[in-house]
């Protein structure tokens, strides 16, 4: 059994979510994404906005590994077990690569202009006179990020 948090409250917390495991997911990843996007309205400096959405992209991240939404053992094993099946063909595996790449870099692309897009019409709003700008849009942001996590977390695929 793990060893108890020594931060008071925490453990019940911790209970409760493992208890309970319907709806935290969404809003924690609501309300980590609606923090996310707000970063620019508390953070002039490039530096502390990578600062703090790294740490906010960790605890998302942390949040799905200790919910146990991410298995990265078993993914990593299954991994590691195709390359040891893999042909050993070199022409094909640089295919594959080549291949991979190519759709990790088309993937991402969108996500990045999307990204850009948002800041850029935050700032826009904030240079126009509106407050917190970015929060307003994070706001949004969270609460569907966290209504697409809880719809997702009650479907049940047909078999």
């Amino acid at each position: 059994m793990a060893e108890k948090c020594p931060v008071p409250g925490m453990s019940e917390l911790h209970e409760d979510m493992v208890d309970k495991p319907d709806g935290w997911q969404a809003v924690t990843q609501g309300a980590i994404s609606a923090a996310y996007y707000a970063v620019p309205d508390f953070f002039s400096s490039k530096f502390m906005r990578f600062v703090a959405k790294s740490g906010l992209t960790a605890a998302a991240l942390s949040s799905l590994i200790h919910g146990e939404q991410i298995d990265l053992a078993d993914h990593i094993d299954e991994l590691a077990d195709k390359f040891v099946e893999a042909d050993p063909d070199l022409t094909e595996a640089l295919i594959v690569t080549g291949v991979v790449a190519t759709g990790a870099t088309l993937a991402i692309l969108p996500g990045v202009a999307l990204e850009r897009y948002l800041y850029r019409r935050a700032q826009r709003k904030k240079r126009a006179g509106k407050r917190f700008a970015h929060l307003r849009q994070g706001l949004v942001l969270g609460v569907l990020v966290g209504g697409a996590w809880y719809a997702l977390e009650r479907f049940e695929p047909q078999a």
